[in-house]
Order: structure tokens, then sequence, then C-alpha cells
């Protein structure tokens, strides 16, 4: 990836440079029939390049844009970005791709298409621009004359605050853009079908026979119904899911000590409906991490995100009570279970010493557990 892409301000245009996995799916553009899909990769290329011209200089191009072609009416439709990530970091089914793309269309823009998540264009565009508003303003300082007009001191001024300003309006547009699409991912995995997860999110290697693994697969489809349910028993009666310890150990579990960042899909998925269901007050942002308090029972929360590599962003979350508050939740009372598979940026290794670590639970079990409260007098 060149550090500031040339399609920035040349005229470009996407130049198909392969095409990749053949897939059968539904086609919600076409009535819902079974059809035939193929995945075309692009590249932006300057317009009038051929083929070849284009493949030589592949590495100069920038990231892959994916597209979805579908046999039925031969038309190719642009992956968003946000889909691109969910679908490169395998969390969501090839399969499933034709209708979440049909269930984004409507609320896309034109700037969601375009790979931002793991460069930093914008901020190196507003270095750009404020050097050159530096460069000027040090000319009209040494330059232009102080001859009683005011010129010099506009000028100086002028260009110097341009060079602040461009840095934080083109930092500020960066970060809207990628909250807008990590708010995309969010909406994608809270709220469409189960189905949408991509088998290996599932990855069970302590099965060892057919039934095994048919039953870690039917608990996967209900995993977020049943995190729905488990997140409402939390919730009622004025109840907080900060006041149950179980809920705490689980979305605060790190994998540090195995020299790699991973996590469990219900540790995620949990953090992601808290965030949902409960919006933080007082809200700051210290060393990158967005601190705030729980708007139901005053617990300090802090959340932040990690990108261990460029196709990997682990959510990470810490609890700390309200101490004038008691916990409602019964003790963790033992090893932290887990309910499926560790996945992230780790070899098959170390994944399955991660496994080894934690006692696995199916997941009615799991959920049993962590429902448990306290004794009442």
């Amino acid at each position: 990836m060149p550090w500031f892409p040339g399609y920035l301000v040349l005229r470009y245009a996407p130049a198909l440079v392969r095409t990749g996995e053949r897939f059968s799916a539904a086609d919600p553009w076409n009535g819902g029939q079974q059809t035939q899909f193929v995945i075309e990769v692009y590249k932006m290329a300057p317009k009038g390049w051929d083929s070849a011209t284009v493949n030589r200089n592949m590495k100069l191009l920038g990231d892959d844009l994916c597209n979805i072609r579908s046999s039925a009416d031969g038309k190719s439709r642009r992956l968003p970005e946000s889909l691109v990530e969910l679908w490169h970091t395998k969390r969501v089914a090839t399969e499933a791709l034709p209708h979440l793309l049909h269930r984004l269309q409507p609320s896309l823009r034109r700037s969601d298409y375009s790979p931002i998540l793991h460069h930093r264009r914008f901020e190196w565009a507003g270095i750009i621009v404020a050097l050159v508003c530096l460069g000027i303003m040090i000319f009209c300082r040494t330059v232009i004359p102080d001859d009683g007009t005011g010129a010099r001191a506009i000028g100086t001024f002028g260009f110097g605050f341009a060079a602040f300003a461009s840095l934080i309006l083109f930092a500020a547009l960066a970060r809207h853009r990628r909250s807008r699409r990590r708010n995309q991912m969010q909406w994608i995995l809270a709220n469409l079908s189960p189905s949408a997860y991509h088998p290996q999110n599932t990855r069970e290697p302590e099965a060892t026979s057919l039934q095994q693994t048919q039953a870690s697969s039917d608990d996967s489809t209900r995993l977020i119904a049943e995190c729905e349910k488990l997140m409402a028993e939390w919730l009622r009666d004025n109840g907080c899911p900060c006041r149950f310890p179980r809920f705490r150990a689980t979305v605060e579990r790190e994998t540090d000590i195995f020299g790699a960042s991973m996590g469990t899909w219900e540790q995620q998925h949990l953090m992601m409906l808290f965030d949902r269901k409960l919006k933080l007050v007082e809200i700051k942002r210290v060393a990158g991490k967005r601190e705030g308090r729980c708007p139901r029972c005053g617990a300090a929360i802090r959340r932040w995100e990690a990108e261990p590599r460029r196709d990997q962003i682990m959510d990470h979350m810490r609890v700390v009570p309200n101490l004038g508050i008691a916990d409602i939740g019964a003790p963790l009372d033992g090893q932290l279970p887990r309910c499926f598979s560790f996945f992230g940026v780790a070899d098959a290794k170390t994944l399955r010493d991660a496994d080894l670590q934690y006692p696995r639970l199916s997941l009615d079990a799991w959920i049993a557990w962590m429902k448990v409260r306290q004794p009442t007098n």
C-alpha cells in the first residue's frame, strides 16, 4: 500500500485483476432465487491502463476492492469496507454476502466503499496540507515587509491557523468514517440472522464425533438470541450486567499470557450487546481508550479496540464496579468457562492451548451459569 494513494488526486477507475471464490446463494435482487455468484477483485488504476500494465503495478495500486457478480442478471455489486472487513476476518460467511449487502445498500454512502480502517491516508493528507500552509506562513513572515498595512500579520496568522485547522479537520474526518464503518459492523453482527456467521467462527477442535460437531453448529445459531435473553435477564428489576461478577470476568478475559490477541465469540458479543443496550455517560478519552460510567449502576467502564494485525480488530472492556452498590450475581467461584473456541491472531497450537486453559460448557450450561444470582435471605 503506497503511503499516499494516487487515486486521491488522479483520474482513476476500478480495474478487474482477478476473480475469486464461486458460491451459490439466494439472490435478493432477483426474487430470492438460488443463484451462482463470483467474487471479483478490483484495483484502482489510472484510466487507460490495460490489464498487463495493471498486473505489473498491482503493489502500487493500493488495497483490493471486492465485488460480487450474480449470474442471474450479470451485475457486479461493490461490497462496502465494513462488510469486506467482516468477511476477511471470517466473521460472516461468503454465502451471506448477497443478503447482507442487499440489507445495507439503502443506507450506504459513496465513501463507505474506500478502504480506511487500516490506513492513515486522511492523516497524511492533513500533514501535507499543514506543511504547505506552514511553508507559506514562513514565506509571509520572512519576505513580506512590515509596512504597517498588516499584510504580513494577516498572512502569517491566516496560514498558521489553516495549518492547524487542516490537521484537526482531516483527523476528524478519518475518525468519523472509521466510526461509521465500525457501527455498520456492529449493526450487521447484532441485528442480522445468525446464519450470517462464518462456520469457522465455531471451530471446535475438541469435537470428535459428528454429533458433537452438529451440536456446536446448533449452538452457534442460537448464540445471538440467547445472549439477548441473558442481557434482558440482567436488566430486569433495575438490574445491571455490571453487577454480575461472571459478566465482568467474561468480558475482561485476556489471553496475553499466551503471547497472542485472542477472544471467544460469546465474549465479543456480550461487549457489543452492552454497547447497544447501555449508553455510557460522563464519557472521556484517555490514551486512546473510551472511558465513562454505566448509566444504571455507575460502574467505571473502559472500552477500546486493538488491531493486532491489518485484518483483525479485537474489542476489549474493563468494568470497575461501583463499591456503593452490591453485586446481585453469583461470584466466579472457580475457573472461568467458555462456550466457544478461541479465535484471533495465533497459530493452531496457541489456540488449542487457550481452549485447554478454560473449561468448555455447552451453550445452555453456560447461559445457566451466567444467570446465577446471589442467594437471597
